[in-house]
């Protein structure tokens, strides 16, 4: 009784600066049989992508598998992963074979890069970046404890326009010093810096702008 299943979509998430992706999947064997081999497929709106996959999973296990890239396009697009031919048979289940996550493909981006260095408590931290509309594009945190002087960092494309990076603290003592050294840095694709800082209460809030005119 053969059956293998995507479990999760790790990437791509949110947005995307480039139409080519890389997707990173989880397999998993959902039979009661060892799992040594599995077709892969998965598309935009394009042709199907084919890997194959070889290995070892007992019932209930499951690996992170890195796809090959390829050119998902631009915009708003919804990935679909999808198992096949589990040890070379038909899958008992094809009811849980797949899954899809959307995403977006931005075109002529700017890239804007968050980088928090953590403090003692990570838990605490939060933070997003929104549009002038209020429209939350990304967020981050809570992170974990006991990790001081980790840095947590994540890419995030934006058009032209003006932007608001908030950054909080749960308990109102921000990344530094309390409970460590920890501080943020926000920047663009050229090095500058868009927003930083360290002590603050429970939340500090920048703005900034892109315009390319």
């Amino acid at each position: 009784d053969a059956d293998a299943g995507i479990t999760a979509i790790l990437a791509p998430v949110g947005s995307s600066c480039n139409s080519e992706i890389q997707p990173v999947v989880t397999l998993s064997n959902q039979g009661h049989t060892p799992l040594s081999n599995a077709t892969i497929r998965y598309r935009t709106d394009g042709p199907w992508q084919i890997q194959n996959w070889t290995g070892l999973l007992g019932p209930d296990q499951s690996t992170d598998i890195i796809l090959n890239a390829f050119d998902g396009g631009w915009g708003a697009k919804t990935l679909e992963v999808e198992t096949q031919n589990p040890n070379g048979t038909a899958d008992s289940n094809p009811s849980n074979d797949g899954m899809t996550t959307e995403y977006m493909a931005v075109q002529n981006a700017n890239v804007v890069t968050v980088n928090i260095t953590l403090d003692v408590l990570g838990g605490q931290t939060t933070w997003l970046l929104r549009d002038n509309n209020d429209l939350v594009l990304a967020e981050g945190g809570p992170y974990a404890n006991f990790q001081s002087g980790t840095v947590e960092s994540e890419e995030i494309c934006v058009l032209d326009g003006c932007y608001e990076f908030v950054i909080m603290d749960a308990v109102g003592n921000g990344l530094c010093c309390q409970n460590g050294n920890g501080s943020y840095e926000v920047v663009d694709q050229d090095g500058n810096v868009l927003a930083s800082g360290a002590e603050f209460g429970n939340q500090e809030t920048t703005e900034f702008c892109f315009d390319s005119g």
